[in-house]
């Protein structure tokens, strides 16, 4: 699919069948995939969590509305503090060049 023709035919769904779930392989699929985006010197500085349940999607950190019910949510988080995963010594240049700009 060409860049122009997935940006062209995107669309928003706002309704959801709550009878129709999300297929295990299908998400577990969709998780590698993510896994495997790239990121600055390989630090992939998101976590991800995975709703199901209805309780859990209720969650103040999921808040979409009541009228939008979907089967399966999935949040993607940025830590706030990625740098302190980075190797030391890269850490340390990363931190001179900090105090220098």
């Amino acid at each position: 699919m060409e860049l122009l023709e997935a940006v062209m035919g995107r669309r928003s769904i706002n309704f959801f069948d709550p009878a129709r779930g999300v297929e295990e392989d299908q998400l577990r699929e969709l998780l590698e995939l993510a896994n495997l985006a790239p990121s600055s010197v390989n630090l992939q500085p998101w976590r991800v969590i995975v709703a199901k349940s209805a309780e859990k999607k209720k969650n103040k950190a999921f808040s979409i509305g009541e009228e939008k019910i979907v089967p399966l949510l999935i949040g993607v988080g940025y830590l706030k503090h990625g740098t302190k995963l980075l190797p030391r010594a890269l850490r340390r240049r990363l931190d001179d060049f900090v105090k220098f700009a």
